[in-house]
């Protein structure tokens, strides 16, 4: 009988056009089931990710993504993650074959027909949500941790599936980027847009995938051997100026322990950080592109000695 009821209940999805995998409910999020069948199953993940991003907010940021990856089981349903609204998903191709856009809690179910045993392909043509964006006028930021980079786009949002990267921006005039990985082209198109690409990224989980975009100025700095660069919106030129050096000199000095410390080359390449308005945080560690409060390094010469030190530490 219990067999039967679930039977049945599968039936029943299957014919409203919603596979499910038969081994744990696809609720919202992702479970520890989803997350360990997932990793049994996936590997070798690469993003190819474009954004256009509008001028003014009233717009919606239009995205597409190719996903490639290595799968063990073809056999099953194969979820990813993308907590929007159906009508979000603008076109999806999955083995070569146009699939029908569906959503089931926030996933978007790939069918076994579509699914090989080694590499597979999938792209899809997407509206971005926006609240890990952090949208502004005329600047954003992309804050992933510790599981929203499926809120803004498809992906296998789970840290043990790591991914390389690849990431292009289609911006309006006059914004500069910075993403993990070195910039890798630069062009503008007469129009009033700018399209940057950057190059592919090492392995990454979703969460420490970022870029920020918008008018941005930028400070760069040779501190022993290696180039610094700082990304901010700060108007105050004196302030800027007061801690500009010290900046530097505390993330080379830093950089330049760790390393002789633990005896691990800096693994990253570029070393570039974002001074971010009003951030909820102190901080986030975004290989390539860390994120800080703004406020807690731009200091002022009023400066108790908690904050310097907090702004040091």
């Amino acid at each position: 009988m219990v067999a039967r009821i679930l039977l049945c209940s599968v039936a029943a999805l299957m014919i409203a056009g919603r596979q499910v995998p038969p081994f744990f409910d696809l609720a919202p999020g992702v479970s520890a089931a989803l997350a360990s069948d997932r990793a049994g199953r996936v590997s070798d993940v690469r993003y190819s990710l474009s954004f256009i991003v509008p001028s003014g907010l009233q717009l919606p940021i239009q995205g597409k993504v190719a996903i490639t990856f290595a799968l063990s089981d073809p056999e099953r349903p194969l979820p990813l993650d993308f907590a929007a609204p159906a009508a979000h998903v603008r076109s999806l191709t999955a083995g070569g074959r146009t699939l029908a856009p569906s959503s089931v809690n926030g996933h978007i179910v790939l069918p076994p027909a579509v699914l090989v045993a080694g590499q597979n392909h999938v792209t899809i043509e997407f509206t971005a949500g926006d609240v890990p964006l952090n949208r502004q006028e005329d600047f954003l930021y992309t804050l992933f941790v510790p599981a929203r980079g499926h809120e803004a786009f498809p992906c296998f949002d789970q840290p043990d599936l790591k991914a390389r990267f690849s990431l292009a921006l289609d911006l309006p005039d006059g914004w500069k980027a910075v993403s993990n990985a070195p910039d890798a082209e630069h062009a503008t198109d007469g129009g009033g847009r700018v399209r940057l690409r950057f190059e592919e990224t090492k392995p990454l989980s979703t969460y420490l995938f970022a870029f920020a975009a918008g008018k941005l100025s930028v400070e760069t700095a040779e501190r022993g051997g290696r180039t610094f660069r700082m990304f901010h919106r700060e108007t105050d030129a004196a302030r800027l100026e007061r801690n500009r050096a010290v900046i530097f000199d505390l993330h080379a000095s830093a950089l330049a322990w760790l390393e002789r410390y633990t005896g691990i080359p800096y693994p990253w390449g570029k070393f570039d950080i974002f001074l971010v308005p009003a951030f909820q945080f102190g901080g986030m560690e975004h290989p390539g592109a860390i994120y800080y409060n703004a406020t807690a390094l731009l200091l002022e010469p009023s400066a108790t000695t908690n904050q310097s030190s907090a702004g040091q530490a």
